[in-house]
């Protein structure tokens, strides 16, 4: 049987939904709705949205955890604290549903930071869908 490595403290290691583990550090996070000031590194970053599993109604056919996958209308909006325009958030090339002991979520887009400096992240509230929340955030991950 394989053995995991040791994780720093600052890392999660990620199960995905099929064969495939993913090791992800975790960079920045913004409950919703919210907005934060947040140091974030240049380069390609992922962003995702998740939720607590506590309190979350079990699918019938296999007892784990029911995932209705990232709500509609989800707005996030990322621009430089020294002021200039907005990054431009792409989606993902693919869709990464992942879940850990405590949270359960999915990339949902993308991003480029063109230099390592402290960005605003606004993230508007979800409209209204009839779908409860279990803790919302959006995590900003290498």
């Amino acid at each position: 049987m394989p053995r995991l490595p040791v994780l720093r403290r600052d890392q999660r290691l990620l199960v995905a939904h099929g064969p495939m583990a993913l090791f992800s550090k975790t960079v920045g996070e913004v409950s919703i709705p919210g907005d934060a000031t947040i140091v974030l590194p240049a380069g390609k970053l992922k962003i995702n949205y998740d939720e607590a599993r506590k309190g979350r109604q079990a699918d019938e056919g296999s007892g784990k955890s029911l995932w209705l996958g990232v709500p509609e209308g989800l707005s996030v909006t990322i621009t430089p604290a020294s002021g200039g325009a907005a990054l431009t958030i792409e989606p993902p090339k693919g869709s990464t549903d992942y879940s850990t002991l405590k949270r359960i979520g999915s990339r949902f887009a993308k991003v480029e930071v063109p230099v390592a400096s402290e960005y605003v992240v606004s993230v508007l509230p979800i409209p209204a869908t009839g779908r409860e929340l279990f803790d919302p955030v959006v995590k900003f991950k290498t």
